[in-house]
């Protein structure tokens, strides 16, 4: 039996699958021939880019790994099961107004900047990611920046 491959888009954070999802809606509304094995391959990546963008909103309970699932056999789990929730939510959300901010600030040289740039030793990616005043060190060198954006020198 064939193995199905890894969903590409499950590592995907929510500004890459809003933008992977507007390019779908944009590509399934043209009117373009397609062979049977293209149709396949877009249903197969549609499901999977649907799949992912719906991991990333929220899980079902049913899920493993997911606090309500831990927590229904063994209600000793559920401080520490939703706990553990809490704390993904927090850095998912962290990490999110970081990416936010950047592409307010930064658009097509965000990348450049995040590679380039280093805030109190670190990268940003790493400083944002690690606390929230880490967050508030890389929003405010964000916002030192000027209106024109993030240059990266040839060297």
């Amino acid at each position: 039996m064939r193995q199905e491959p890894r969903n590409p888009y499950l590592e995907s954070d929510l500004l890459d699958l809003h933008d992977l999802l507007m390019k779908r809606a944009r590509e399934l509304g043209e009117r373009v021939k397609r062979t049977p094995q293209q149709r396949e391959e877009l249903v197969r990546d549609t499901t999977w880019l649907l799949c992912a963008a719906a991991n990333a909103i929220d899980a079902s309970e049913y899920m493993p790994g997911h606090p309500e699932h831990s927590s229904a056999h063994d209600r000793k789990a559920l401080p520490s099961a939703f706990m553990e929730w809490h704390l993904a939510h927090v850095r998912n959300s962290r990490w999110r107004t970081y990416l936010r901010a950047a592409d307010f600030m930064l658009g097509k040289n965000r990348n450049a900047w995040r590679e380039d740039v280093r805030i109190e030793g670190m990268k940003p990616d790493d400083l944002a990611a690690r606390d929230d005043d880490g967050l508030a060190a890389v929003l405010a060198e964000l916002a030192k920046l000027p209106y024109w954006g993030y240059r990266r020198r040839v060297k």
